[in-house]
This record gives C-alpha cells, sequence and structure tokens, in this order.
C-alpha cells in the first residue's frame, strides 16, 4: 500500500488509484461516494497483486480520517456516512474475523456504562409517554454514544491514530471560524451558531489550552496558541457568555491544579485581565456583565418547567421531545411570575409564559434536561457521565501529572460549567460527539499507559 501508511511501493497507477480511493473515502459525501467505483474496479483488476487484508487497513484508516474531518468541518451527509461505515466495519470484525469483542482492559466500565445508557435509553423512551415517535428521535440524535465502543473497538491499538486526533483536534476551530465567514460575519447570523459554540468550545478551548503545555513539538505549540486565541476570540465575537464563563471556571480549575497557590493568583490575574478586555468594550460589557438580565430570569422557568415535568413522570420521564406539553401545562398550572420576574415589566410575564414555555422545549440545564426526559434512568446518566467519568479523569491526573489528562478534565468541567445554563445534550448537542472522541482520547491513553 502507499508509502505513508507504512506499506511498501506498488506501480504507480496502482499508488494513485489508492490515493484516489481514500480521498473520496474522505472527503466524498451522497452521490460522490459512487466514484469510489473507479479505484475499486482498478483493485479488482490488479486483485492478484493486491493484498485483501491491506485493502481492509486501508478502509478502515481512511474512516477514521473522514471521522476527523466531520468534527473539523462537516459538510454534507459525512456523519451519518461515517457511522454506518464503522458499524459495518465492527461488524465484519465480529463475524467474519471473530474478533474479541472485549474492548479496553481498565477502562472498559467507561466504555459499557456510556453503551449501556444509550441502550437503556432506547427502552425508556419507547415506554416513555412520547412512545415510537421519542424512540425514533433518540436514537438517532443519540447514536454519536456509540462512536466510543466503536473507535474503542476498531483502533484501540492504533498510537498513531491516538496521536493524531489529538493533534487535531483543537483544529475544529478553524472549521467554525469558516462558518462564521460564510455567514459574513454578521451578528445576527452568527447568533444562531452560539449555541454550537458553547457546546463545542467548553470543550476544545479548555483542552487545547492544556494541550499546548502538552506535546513537545515546538510547531505544534504554536499553532495550537494560535488556534486558541482564534477561539477565544470567536467566543467573544459572538457574545457566547456561557462559554466565556464555563472557560474561566475550567482553565482556573485546571491551573490551580496544576500550580496549586501560584495558580490560585494565575486564575485570578487571568480572569480579571480577561474580563477586563470585556469590561473595555461597552458593547461586550453590557453583554457578558448583565448576569442577572432578562435572559437569566426567565431560564429559572424552563429549569422548573423541567422539574415539573420530572415529577409528573418520574419513572421513565417524557421522552425525548415531548416536554413541550408538560410546559404548556406548567405555565398553566403552576406559573408564577412573582418568583423571578420584575413586576413593572409585564411584557416580561407575557414572553415567558406564551413564548417561552410554549416553544421552548429544552430546559437550558442538562441535569434538568436528563431527568425531564429520562426519569430515573436520567439520574443514572447524571451521575454516571457528568460526575464518574469526569472523578476517574480527576483521580488518573492526580496520580500521572500529565497535561494531557488535565485538558481532559478541564474540558468536561468546561461543558458541564456551560451545560448549567444550556442544553448541551439535548437541543444544542453538537459537542456530545466531541466529547466522545475526547472521551476515547482519555480511554486511550489509560490504556497505553497500562500497557507500557
Amino acid at each position: 500500500m502507499i508509502e505513508f501508511l507504512g506499506y511498501p511501493k506498488l506501480d504507480k497507477k496502482l499508488k494513485y488509484m489508492e490515493i484516489l480511493f481514500i480521498c473520496i473515502l474522505i472527503f466524498g459525501t451522497k452521490g460522490y461516494l459512487f466514484l469510489e467505483l473507479i479505484p475499486i474496479v482498478y483493485f479488482y483488476i490488479k486483485r492478484k497483486e493486491i493484498d485483501l487484508k491491506e485493502i481492509y487497513e486501508l478502509i478502515k484508516i481512511s474512516l477514521f480520517y473522514k471521522l476527523m474531518l466531520v468534527l473539523i468541518y462537516p459538510y454534507g451527509n459525512m456523519l451519518n456516512e461515517t457511522f454506518r461505515a464503522m458499524m459495518i466495519l465492527v461488524l465484519y470484525e465480529i463475524f467474519y474475523l471473530k474478533k474479541n469483542i472485549k474492548l479496553i482492559k481498565k477502562d472498559n466500565w467507561i466504555v459499557l456504562g456510556v453503551t449501556s445508557i444509550y441502550v437503556l435509553s432506547l427502552i425508556w423512551n419507547y415506554f416513555s409517554p412520547g412512545g415510537i415517535e421519542s424512540f425514533k428521535l433518540y436514537s438517532e440524535k443519540y447514536k454519536v454514544l456509540l462512536f466510543l465502543p466503536i473507535l474503542c473497538y476498531l483502533y484501540k491499538e492504533n498510537i498513531r491514530l491516538l496521536l493524531m486526533v489529538e493533534r487535531l483536534l483543537p483544529l475544529c476551530i478553524v472549521g467554525m471560524l469558516i462558518k462564521f465567514i460564510e455567514l459574513d460575519f454578521s451578528l445576527e447570523q452568527i447568533y444562531i451558531l452560539k449555541g454550537s459554540i458553547i457546546s463545542v468550545f467548553s470543550l476544545i478551548i479548555p483542552y487545547t489550552f492544556f494541550y499546548v503545555f502538552n506535546d513537545k513539538n515546538y510547531k505544534v505549540k504554536l499553532i495550537s496558541t494560535c488556534l486558541l486565541i482564534l477561539g477565544i476570540w470567536i467566543v467573544i465575537k459572538a457574545g457566547a457568555r456561557g462559554a466565556l464563563f464555563s472557560l474561566i471556571i475550567s482553565i482556573s480549575i485546571g491551573i490551580i491544579l496544576k500550580y496549586r497557590i501560584k495558580g490560585v493568583i494565575g486564575a485570578i490575574l487571568g480572569s480579571f485581565i480577561l474580563l477586563g478586555i470585556v469590561k473595555a468594550n461597552p458593547r461586550l460589557e453590557n453583554h457578558f456583565m448583565q448576569v442577572q438580565d432578562f435572559s437569566t430570569r426567565s431560564r429559572y422557568y424552563l429549569i422548573d418547567a423541567g422539574i415539573y415535568t420530572f415529577k409528573n413522570n418520574i419513572v421513565f420521564g417524557s421522552g425525548r421531545g415531548n416536554t413541550q406539553k408538560y410546559f404548556i401545562e406548567y405555565s398553566e398550572k403552576e406559573f408564577d411570575p412573582r418568583k423571578k420576574l420584575i413586576a413593572d415589566y409585564p411584557w416580561e410575564e407575557d414572553i415567558v409564559k406564551n413564548n417561552y414555555l410554549r416553544n421552548f422545549p429544552d430546559t437550558h440545564n442538562i441535569f434538568v434536561d436528563s431527568i425531564a426526559e429520562n426519569g430515573v434512568l436520567g439520574i443514572v446518566q447524571v451521575i454516571f457521565i457528568w460526575i464518574l467519568i469526569p472523578l476517574s479523569v480527576l483521580f488518573t491526573y492526580l496520580k500521572k501529572k500529565k497535561y494531557i489528562y488535565l485538558g481532559i478534565f478541564s474540558s468536561f468541567i468546561g461543558f458541564i460549567s456551560a451545560g448549567m445554563s444550556w442544553s448541551l445534550w439535548t437541543k444544542h448537542s453538537l459537542g456530545v460527539l466531541y466529547f466522545i472522541v475526547i472521551l476515547f482520547i482519555y480511554i486511550q491513553n489509560s490504556e497505553a499507559l497500562e500497557s507500557n
């Protein structure tokens, strides 16, 4: 196969066909994938000169590159195509190659836990008031959770790919910049991206911040530093208040863990500098520093409506995409404007009661979203994903003292803190895939250390 994959040289035509095959598989989507017939036909003609195992490895690695492209700048139907193709590879290895299903020696509890939550949630949604519709919505929206067992199964022994994903992950910041450019930097249009920015950047920027210190390659450090600055600029430009405060919290916690007393001083100084930059611009100050504005007050009622939904569906929850009718019921039975809204502004009551609670099916809080939609299973999800997994990463960092674990832990803290005021696991769920990939990086690093 081709040289950069570590295989010997072949004749030029075959080499070019392999490159064409890789490029189409990685960058092609929808109808363009039919162009794969060109190299496939050539491979068939040259079948006596080609090792089918090498072709399979080529496909396997190309799909991993395709997933990286999905993380950086997805287009077309790339995510679904990558998922289906990788699922086919898993089934091929299990039933044809008879490969052992055992995933990870040390951290298989994480893989099994995430997979079990997905499977149980399908059952829970089916028996919820949302019925088959909630089942369909959940199975489609959260199938990205299955990327964790898929990646661990297909690529657990490939250290080269692990290093690649660690270095490429910060490049998704460039992908968001491209989207900014496509919107002509229009603040009105950029507002549409705010949820995606918070969902992704609350994970990626803390990870990138500490990865700068982790990589020994100075060129990679320089690129990562530039991407970090670019990401913070995008957050400020978009007015993503939830992302900004989550970055301050997560990076500060990481710095304190690393440098203790010096870290406390550094975190305070860094926070003041960043907030000073925001305060120096009247427009930014008006947006970022108004923490008790109408937006904040109104979210109280969305959270309260989510708790009301949970109380009425304690076992199975409302089901995915089925909270709206309970929010409307809450607005008619238990809505009390005196709790948080300002009496002198009657329009606040009108907007919250007749607009937000009737049109916004999410609570702006990942914990309440989970229990509202999944009932008692949502409580299990909160404990497992948002408590046990971050604690596992924290204990690993305290034991190994490696920047990669500190970056992973800080990214999870960033996601959780941003999720306190945004529905990052339901409505703005773009970051879920990044969460899974970062979790894969953690598991792979843990496995590599154990094997060494």
